[in-house]
């Protein structure tokens, strides 16, 4: 009396695309209702020294999102799972990691013109097997590789998967120059974005008509503006043109709609369009905790609480250990408020990722809510090491030493950055952050005042930050609320 037994299809074994074999064990017991959940990690080389990173990330993201299509099946995304690449990885320990019932762990050789691959599903409670398949094709059947595991993969799972689009190109050269750029732009940080956006471009030239690399632009231009401190009239154009390319070629993709969606939340301050593209790519996508957590970010910096920590929760129930999305959920929380449930969850994400920049940021943020500024000091300075470039933990920095009275050195930092802002673009909004904390109210106005000529993109949390309390009866900071249509 046990479900999700795996169906022994003999007959399928000898399907044209390689043989399969399944085995007859149990993934989870009776009576448990919840969605299963499983993970589908990087492939391996089989041969270590033929290494091609972006065809081992393609295939894991391609059976992502194939799987992604049943509504009984909860897939952990690509920024879940993209670290698990070392070549001696246990699989089922990384299964446990992610829990999930279930992993994928598969291994692919290109040899010429010659594709090998296999695959197996793993059971994490037992680490028995339940499925296993090999494949030898020519390399220009990759998609039709990946079509024949997934389908294979719900069937020894008991699973239906939904219709599909057609494949967004046929190009496989094209699909490889994407990943590659997935792979560099989503470590957010300026020189890894910038080789992104390159091999994004690569895949357009290799076919006009693949949506996924303009919205890999649309996105990544969105990244280093919040992240990198380039300047938004710089590139806040292409990425609108990217993200309308994007949506024209494929409005029924959620990475589409979200990408719109953040384009209009940060660019355009059209918080209508930012929403409706949001509640659009959760529509296609409901067990994506990336849409979730773009709806999300809309609720919060909106005020909307109790929805902006419903879909944020939702989104880390999905994906319950991605940095970004544990990140994401501890800046939420400290906007309404709940700043030692923040500092929990930004920990957390701390310890999921020690490397990433951003978590140790939004801690040095939720640290300032909370009145702990000396930590925030040691955290801001961590982001700092990890992103040299971004000014904004300069910005915090000052925030945490005005507040602590130690007036000389936020002075020195507020000089630091005004200097800097002669050179090259520094985000007026950092400089009026600390202006705000020694009490400058008029000062910081004006920078928000030159803010809005920027259309500096950190004005989106203009209506939820809390470093903004002190200016909120300042009659220049409310008529630059109305001026966003807050």
């Amino acid at each position: 009396s046990l479900r999700w037994q795996v169906v022994v299809a003999a007959a399928i074994a000898a399907a044209a695309l390689g043989a399969g074999v399944w085995r007859a064990l149990p993934i989870r017991s009776a009576g448990d209702e919840r969605p299963l959940t499983i993970a589908v990690l990087p492939f391996k080389p089989v041969l270590p020294d033929q290494r091609n990173e972006a065809i081992e990330l393609g295939m894991a993201d391609s059976l992502i999102m194939e799987l992604s299509r049943s509504e009984h099946l909860v897939v952990r995304p690509l920024s879940s799972t993209r670290r698990f690449t070392l070549l001696d990885q246990d699989p089922i320990e990384a299964g446990r990691e992610l829990e999930v019932d279930a992993v994928v762990d598969g291994s692919i050789q290109i040899d010429g013109e010659r594709l090998r691959a296999s695959a197996r599903l793993l059971g994490t409670a037992d680490g028995r097997h339940l499925w296993a398949g090999s494949f030898d094709e020519e390399f220009s059947s990759l998609f039709r590789v990946q079509d024949t595991i997934a389908q294979r993969l719900a069937q020894a799972l008991e699973i239906r998967l939904s219709p599909r689009p057609a494949h967004q190109t046929e190009n496989v050269r094209a699909y490889e120059l994407y990943m590659r750029g997935r792979l560099h732009a989503l470590r957010l940080v300026k020189p890894e974005a910038q080789r992104g956006i390159e091999y994004f471009e690569q895949a357009i030239v290799a076919d006009p008509s693949y949506a996924l690399p303009h919205a890999g632009i649309a996105d990544a231009l969105r990244a280093m503006v919040l992240s990198n401190d380039v300047p938004p009239t710089q590139v806040a154009g292409r990425a609108r043109i990217a993200a309308q390319r994007a949506m024209a070629l494929a409005p029924q993709l959620p990475e589409v709609n979200t990408a719109r969606g953040l384009v209009a939340l940060f660019f355009d301050w059209d918080w209508q369009s930012a929403k409706n593209y949001f509640e659009r790519a959760v529509e296609l996508a409901p067990n994506s905790g990336e849409a979730h957590i773009f709806l999300a970010h809309w609720y919060s910096n909106q005020g909307q609480k109790d929805e902006a920590l419903a879909h944020a929760r939702r989104a880390t129930e999905l994906n319950p250990i991605t940095p970004m999305i544990v990140a994401l959920e501890g800046q939420f929380l400290g906007y309404q408020g709940e700043s030692d449930a923040a500092i929990r969850r930004l920990n957390d994400a701390v310890n999921m990722e020690p490397n990433f920049w951003l978590a140790h940021h939004l801690l040095a943020d939720a640290l300032i809510d909370a009145g702990r500024y000396e930590a925030s000091l040691l955290a801001s300075a961590e982001a700092k090491r990890l992103s040299p470039v971004q000014t904004y933990s300069d910005a915090l920095m000052g925030v945490a030493l005005g507040r602590l009275g130690r007036n000389d050195e936020a002075e020195a930092i507020l000089a630091s950055l005004t200097a800097a802002s002669r050179e090259a673009y520094v985000p007026p909004t950092h400089l009026a952050l600390v202006e705000a904390a020694r009490g400058n109210h008029d000062r910081a106005v004006e920078q928000l005042e030159a803010a809005l000529t920027a259309r500096d993109a950190r004005l989106a949390f203009l209506k939820v930050d809390r470093k903004w309390d002190g200016l909120r009866s300042h009659p220049g900071f409310q008529a630059i609320m109305k001026q966003m249509n807050f």
